[in-house]
């Protein structure tokens, strides 16, 4: 049950090769250099655009009890195998950041370091997550990744879940993650200002519908520090 553990240090060694980059050596010091300007330019917010989700994602020990019992064979194996390497302390999901946990500390060490208030934007989940990115127990950035307008996230597999069960698991195993929505289609809207960042997060519960239901809005928010780093995702 415990899979081949010897194996999994292994591939926990080469995931953290600090040679392993999603930047490269010359961008990720364009990049400290660039937040130490904006900072000493004494902007309030470094707003870092990029494609994809920054904070680790533990899976839920027992996400697969979600599982439709009419699901696709190919999005079964996916959380399945998820639940599995949770255990073992590897990531998930290879294709975003999870895959190069050194190249991250870099950006939150260079986020902290560097900038007076860093927020990374992302996306290609499908689905919806605002972070707390933590180095040590300080706030070294916040993450709004945004979901979908009308691509399926993981409510596709997930649909034994009740209301609110996807994101109530995925929050108690994530102690990073301030929010998100792993059940409807949306788009977000972020206003940010001297003194804050306020997130509104519009979602509909169908987008297959001719007439479009009403959207559900939730509103968060982070206030900034002069020089401490963001404060925390809290209520809008």
């Amino acid at each position: 049950s415990d899979w081949d553990r010897p194996a999994a240090r292994e591939f926990r060694a080469l995931l953290d090769d600090p040679n392993r980059s999603m930047l490269g050596a010359a961008q990720e010091r364009w990049f400290a250099q660039t937040l130490a300007s904006s900072k000493g330019a004494n902007h309030t917010w470094q707003i870092i655009a990029q494609q994809v989700q920054v904070a680790p994602q533990a899976a839920p020990a027992d996400i697969t009890r979600l599982i439709g019992a009419d699901v696709a064979p190919a999005g079964r194996v996916w959380f399945e195998t998820a639940q599995r390497l949770t255990p073992l302390g590897l990531p998930w999901n290879l294709d975003n950041w999870n895959g190069y946990p050194a190249a991250r500390t870099r950006l939150l060490e260079a986020s902290a370091e560097n900038a007076a208030n860093a927020i990374l934007l992302g996306g290609d989940s499908h689905n919806c997550w605002a972070n707390n990115l933590r180095l040590g127990s300080r706030v070294a950035a916040l993450e709004f990744a945004g979901g979908s307008v009308s691509s399926p996230g993981m409510e596709r597999t997930l649909t034994a879940a009740r209301p609110g069960e996807r994101e109530s698991m995925l929050r108690g195993a994530n102690p990073e993650l301030a929010f998100c929505d792993v059940s409807n289609r949306g788009y977000a809207a972020l206003r940010f200002t001297r003194t804050a960042c306020e997130a509104e997060w519009v979602a509909f519960d169908s987008v297959r519908e001719p007439e479009a239901p009403a959207a559900r809005v939730t509103r968060i928010g982070a206030s900034v520090s002069a020089g401490a780093g963001p404060g925390a995702w809290g209520a809008g």
